[in-house]
């Protein structure tokens, strides 16, 4: 069964608030491998936990966003792309940071830690924002009335929908391969539509 974007948005923002707090543990690893607090070993023991996590985080976040970012809206191909050249970004910062030649410098390593996990914490800010938003991904029919203006805007999650009114005159739409459900949907809300034909 395929998710709803509600359980899509509540299993992103869980891992979103584990990874926070990995990235926490990984900051302080840094900031004492720096002040020469920690070891280089436990610098690479926290490192090397937020590399599996991200890791695994990137390949759902992708899973569970890639099929349907970029029907959202007129946007969503960007935003599609955005995710991915970010991704690809972190993937390659941690191959870097967890590699057999990073180790001899661990001060290095440190710093380019500290500026990873804050480069992440403002990208995690960012999907909560602009991807995660309930009102960019959402289950439910939107109608966006705009009479006054000559046209009517459905969105379905997958389908916008122009309705078009000449003034003076009934609204005209014409709508094809919906569900069952949005059909109900869009039947209820254009019911004083007399020149709507849903199929």
């Amino acid at each position: 069964m395929e998710l709803t974007n509600e359980e899509r948005r509540h299993i992103l923002r869980m891992q979103h608030a584990h990874l926070r707090r990995t990235i926490k543990a990984a900051q302080m690893a840094a900031r004492g491998a720096l002040a020469g607090m920690a070891s280089a070993g436990e610098l690479q023991v926290a490192v090397s936990a937020l590399e599996r996590e991200l890791l695994a985080h990137l390949a759902e976040e992708e899973r569970l966003l890639e099929p349907i970012l970029a029907k959202l809206d007129a946007w969503g191909p960007v935003r599609l792309s955005l995710l991915r050249a970010e991704h690809a970004h972190q993937r390659a910062v941690l191959a870097v940071l967890t590699g057999r030649s990073a180790w001899p410098a661990s001060w290095l390593v440190a710093g380019r830690t500290l500026s990873m996990c804050d480069d992440l914490i403002t990208d995690m800010e960012f999907e909560d924002r602009e991807l995660l938003d309930e009102k960019l991904l959402r289950d439910d029919l939107i109608l966006l009335d705009a009479s006054g203006y000559g046209a009517c805007l459905a969105l379905l999650p997958d389908q916008p929908i122009l309705v078009f009114r000449a003034p003076g005159k009934e609204p005209a739409v014409h709508v094809r391969n919906l569900s069952t459900g949005d059909k109900a949907d869009l039947k209820r809300l254009l019911a004083p539509c007399r020149n709507a034909t849903i199929s």
